[in-house]
């Protein structure tokens, strides 16, 4: 009855008139409260700080639950997220939770848990909020940590904040001052007729280094001195990735859409026609998009209201098939270097062989922003692309630096909010009650299971045979072993969707053609990558899913 409870977030109220209604016929055997069903905490403490309530929950919980489900991990290497989420609006006041998140880097399948909880009205005043947090985890890299009665090494591997958060936590100019670039020494360039200020260099960047942002080499470039700098083995540059999710998605692929579509004063908005047809091919795609796409594509008239997951499905999938007939060529395969770039150093293997290609595609990118659509559009979100390359070598992929997890796990803590007088203690309650049915803990890695049920049934082989399974069939061979078949449709023709600015089978893109294929039979073990098919008019565009979820 707790897990039911809490699984579909009942109210206190309802419980307890529903416990009443059992005790009324005769299961005296429960209790009479939902505070005693669900061990709800009576006495929850929270604290002034950084000019709002605070409550520190520690590592001690979370790590004791991460050994018990792997009792042979060597090394935890931590990666902390804090960012802002509003919690309520009155007039011109608001609420915001400012909760300090974390996840372990190799065991990301253990999910994400709170460290500590901050609630503000707006903005923290200061960074008080951080020393408990920072305190710990100095304690836990110089001495380890005890767990079942073995001491495993911690290390903060690394926090993973949009750019307003972390030029807070690291005590910067934010990405509007001249200085702003938390990678680079680049000046940024104010221009007076748009308001804005830019990093127009592309070539012959100084990179940051750890020792020169401890020293403060570049004055202007600071506000203070970050907590963060206590912890000596922490590189303050690398260790503080760009996240692609706001920067690349919610920055660039937002601000490309916005500049075909809504564009006043300017060289890229299409014509009204050409921006209905692409909503239009976009309708067209989302009955063949599979599971693994959250958002369905959607009409442009919904710009205003896409979320990060369909401006990446925009730029990894869709947007090189609806855009191909409707921008001229420059600003189709100018658009084109980025989704490619994105696509390799979003995926590990293809990170490894074409990171300095897909570096190179950035830089194209950017060179070519200001001839095709004005110099007032190389902010700040546009000049991060030029570090993207660099740090892929350092985590693997985008992926695995992004805060893609952490967003996701914010919608626990608006979903658990019942009412407005004190959001913190609530939020520590209902916390608490999840934790001691030992709800959410981690999932075990299961591979993705095959089916053949469209539109989730495309898939490319380790031959690279483009397949569409059909039915699953179990056969004996000659040996008597039973093994896993399916019965499936072959395309023999595939050909590169495009061939500049690479040809687009690099990263796993074929236009198919649906008259030659043939009935075969192929063994589950020979499946290797499920595949998007997009099909518009007699365009089947096949593409290999590469944002590693």
């Amino acid at each position: 009855m707790q897990q039911w409870a809490l699984n579909f977030s009942c109210t206190h109220r309802s419980i307890d008139g529903l416990l009443k209604l059992l005790h009324a016929h005769g299961h005296s055997e429960l209790p009479k409260t939902a505070r005693t069903l669900l061990g709800t905490q009576r006495v929850t403490e929270t604290l002034p700080v950084s000019g709002g309530q605070y409550y520190y929950i520690g590592f001690k919980a979370s790590l004791d639950k991460l050994v018990s489900h792997y009792p042979h991990i060597d090394i935890i290497r931590l990666v902390m997220n804090i960012d802002g989420l509003p919690i309520s609006k009155s007039g011109s006041l608001s609420t915001s939770l400012w909760p300090v998140l974390c996840k372990v880097f190799d065991k990301p399948e253990f999910g994400v848990f709170p460290v500590a909880l901050c609630v503000t009205s707006a903005k923290p005043s200061n960074l008080d909020f951080l020393t408990d947090t920072i305190s710990e985890i100095k304690s836990m890299t110089d001495n380890g940590v005890m767990l079942n009665d073995t001491t495993i090494p911690v290390e903060l591997f690394e926090v993973v904040c949009d750019a307003p958060a972390k030029a807070m936590c690291k005590s910067t100019k934010s990405f509007s001052g001249y200085f702003g670039c938390d990678k680079c020494t680049i000046k940024g360039t104010y221009l007076n007729k748009f308001q804005k200020l830019t990093y127009p260099d592309v070539e012959g960047l100084q990179v940051r280094t750890d020792q020169q942002f401890r020293s403060q080499s570049n004055q202007e470039h600071h506000t203070g001195v970050s907590p963060f700098v206590s912890i000596p083995d922490l590189d303050m540059i690398n260790a503080f990735p760009i996240d692609y999710m706001h920067q690349v998605l919610l920055g660039v692929q937002r601000r490309l859409l916005n500049i075909w579509v809504k564009e006043a004063k300017g060289r890229g908005r299409l014509p009204s026609q050409k921006i209905t047809a692409v909503s239009e091919r976009l309708s067209k795609l989302a009955p063949n998009c599979p599971k693994e796409l959250a958002r369905k594509p959607r009409s442009l008239a919904h710009l205003a209201n896409y979320k990060a997951t369909e401006f990446r499905s925009f730029l990894l999938y869709t947007g090189k098939v609806v855009l191909c007939d409707f921008l001229s060529k420059e600003k189709y395969t100018h658009f084109l270097c980025l989704s490619v770039a994105i696509t390799i150093l979003l995926n590990t293997d293809l990170a490894k062989e074409y990171a300095d290609y897909a570096h190179d595609l950035l830089v194209y990118f950017v060179t070519n922003v200001k001839p095709l659509y004005g110099e007032q559009h190389l902010v700040y979100n546009i000049h991060s692309l030029l570090h993207l390359s660099q740090q892929t070598k350092i985590y693997g992929n985008l992926n695995l630096c992004s805060a893609f997890d952490f967003e996701n796990h914010m919608k626990v803590y608006k979903k658990i909010i019942r009412q407005r007088k004190n959001p913190l203690v609530e939020i520590v309650r209902r916390l608490h009650e999840l934790q001691s049915l030992e709800l959410g803990e981690a999932t075990s890695c299961k591979q993705p299971k095959l089916t053949c049920k469209p539109p989730d049934n495309m898939y490319i082989t380790t031959a690279g045979d483009i397949v569409e399974l059909l039915q699953q069939r179990y056969i004996t061979g000659d040996n008597g072993v039973v093994q896993r078949m399916y019965r499936c449709r072959k395309y023999f023709s595939k050909t590169d969707y495009f061939v500049n600015p690479c040809p687009s089978s690099i990263i796993g893109i074929y236009s198919i053609d649906p008259k030659s294929t043939g009935i075969c039979f192929i063994p589950a073990a020979s499946v290797a990558h499920k595949c998007f098919k997009m099909v518009l008019d007699n365009l089947i565009v096949v593409q290999r899913l590469v944002h590693e979820l």
